[in-house]
């Protein structure tokens, strides 16, 4: 007889269990959550690991976080470490990439119990792991040809440099023309050169045209891999070969009647050089004055200015 009235209970309840069951919040996905490993490193706080992975587990929880504590380096992404191996009374975290990129660095305050909950608190919260794993993801995406390529001065021992030159002789006449350097470099400062150059100018029976080639040294700019101190942006060269001048000059043939004929002349130069260089890029802007001798009998000395471009590595 009492049989329907207790179905009945047992109803309801059953009824009031499914729909506490459906309404209670689901257990958060952490699958995709940030991966911490957590450590210790001193004996002063050592003993506290299994505690600060559950305050780490608590704290995520309570910022609603998808952080999550994992046993293994191996299956982490980030690692924090509670540091008190200085002193038992300092205490710091040091959270950073399982690849050892620092995130933050925190000095922990308090008894042990309040440094361990700031711990997890800055694990927690801190937002920067998600950003720095997206940059990390991609950048492991990117082929070795799609990264970008930072300029390393020490890779490239062969250097080339290229300028314009403006002259002008101990007779007074100007020139114009071009200078170029090939540098091997031995040492951070130090370049053996082979180099080329030539210039021409005046006008009539005073034109002539020079063309030479040598080798030299040079120490400092243009070709040096040094970011920082004077030869970064100074330098010194030395640069010695032959010379081949070419002039006009007037013969005379009969008593009243001349001819200009050309005349090439073979000879040797030296010449010092004084760099002067902008940035320590890839390509960098320099300028050279030099002093020009020539063992012909038209130009001994000329005053030279370079200005220019030059690769210290290739």
């Amino acid at each position: 007889m009492n049989r329907p009235r207790s179905c009945a209970l047992g109803g309801a309840v059953l009824v009031l269990v499914t729909s506490a069951a459906a309404h209670a919040d689901p257990e958060p996905t952490r699958a995709s959550g940030a991966k911490w490993v957590v450590e210790t490193k001193g004996t002063a706080c050592e003993a506290h690991r299994a505690e600060l992975e559950q305050e780490v587990s608590l704290a995520c929880a309570a910022f609603e976080s998808s952080c999550r504590v994992v046993p293994t380096p191996a299956e982490a992404e980030l690692r924090a470490t509670v540091d008190c191996e200085s002193s038992p009374e300092r205490w710091s975290l040091d959270t950073r990439t399982i690849e050892g990129a620092r995130l933050a660095h925190v000095d922990l305050e308090g008894t042990d119990s309040d440094r361990l909950r700031q711990a997890a608190m800055e694990i927690a919260r801190d937002a920067a792991p998600e950003h720095l794993l997206a940059i990390e993801a991609l950048k492991n995406s990117l082929g070795q040809g799609d990264k970008p390529q930072v300029f390393d001065p020490e890779k490239g021992k062969i250097g080339l440099a290229v300028a314009a030159r403006g002259a002008v002789t101990n007779n007074a006449t100007s020139m114009g023309g071009g200078r170029a350097l090939v540098g091997l470099r031995f040492s951070p400062v130090f370049a053996l050169t082979f180099g080329v150059g030539g210039e021409l100018g005046g006008s009539g029976l005073d034109a002539r045209r020079h063309g030479r080639g040598g080798i030299g040294i040079v120490v400092g700019a243009p070709f040096t891999s040094r970011t920082t101190g004077a030869a970064s942006i100074l330098g010194f060269g030395l640069e010695v070969g032959p010379d081949v001048g070419q002039y006009y000059q007037r013969t005379n043939v009969l008593p009243f009647e001349t001819r200009i004929a050309t005349v090439t002349r073979g000879g040797g130069f030296a010449q010092a050089s004084l760099f002067a260089q902008t940035g320590t890029t890839r390509v960098r802007g320099f300028a050279a004055l030099s002093l020009l001798v020539m063992s012909n009998d038209r130009d001994a000395l000329a005053g030279t200015l370079d200005v220019g471009f030059a690769v210290p590595g290739l």
